[in-house]
């Protein structure tokens, strides 16, 4: 009776570091308000692997975004290449960890529709769960009064296997400032346009 209680304590005790060890490994999944607010005072640099792989493809990184838990990465690129209309390609990549290093595998690659997409794609922001992008930009026009312009912030829900856009949630942005970045919260429930000096949050649908 001692040993089968000593055997059954030592199998907890081995259940519950395994189950510690497991949380401890764990990224958190989730953000209070103000936890999301202080991650995104700053925008993440590229790292030297991300550098690296767009290197090795012979491409010319124009925009990118970590997402929330920086496990994967949203970038808009081009070959290096002198002709123009060569098409930037909207690109999302898995940022995997073997034997300690980071190891750049792609996700999706979806060439834009033509060259002039760029401007379409100011900002960006992914989501943890890979699967909603968010741009922002400043549209401009001319009428017969003049020049006019709108800033356009979109949630663009998008089919992980294709890239394909298969949702599309417009967001008013009445504000008078144009944000250096915007980002998801890691539930994929809030998304923030910030600059330095300002913030602002929207909920996403």
């Amino acid at each position: 009776m001692k040993k089968y209680i000593i055997s059954l304590v030592a199998l907890s005790c081995n259940i519950f570091n395994a189950n510690a060890m497991e949380l401890s490994l764990k990224p958190s999944d989730s953000e209070t308000e103000k936890e999301f607010i202080e991650r995104t005072r700053k925008q993440p640099e590229l790292t030297p692997e991300c550098t690296k792989f767009f290197d090795n493809y012979n491409m010319q990184c124009e925009r990118y975004s970590f997402s929330p838990h920086e496990t994967k990465l949203l970038a808009v690129a081009q070959e290096n290449d002198t002709n123009y209309w060569l098409p930037f390609r909207l690109m999302v990549i898995d940022l995997y960890k073997k034997n300690g290093n980071i190891r750049p595998n792609v996700v999706f690659d979806k060439p834009l529709t033509f060259a002039l997409n760029l401007p379409e794609y100011d900002r960006i922001a992914l989501a943890s769960q890979n699967n909603m992008i968010a741009t922002f930009y400043k549209n401009i026009w001319w009428e017969n009064d003049g020049g006019h312009s709108e800033s356009v912030f979109k949630i663009k829900k998008i089919d992980v296997a294709t890239g394909n856009v298969i949702d599309e949630q417009k967001i008013e942005f009445p504000y008078h400032f144009y944000p250096t970045m915007i980002a998801f919260n890691k539930q994929g429930t809030l998304l923030i346009a910030r600059d330095e000096n300002e913030y602002h949050l929207f909920e996403v649908k």
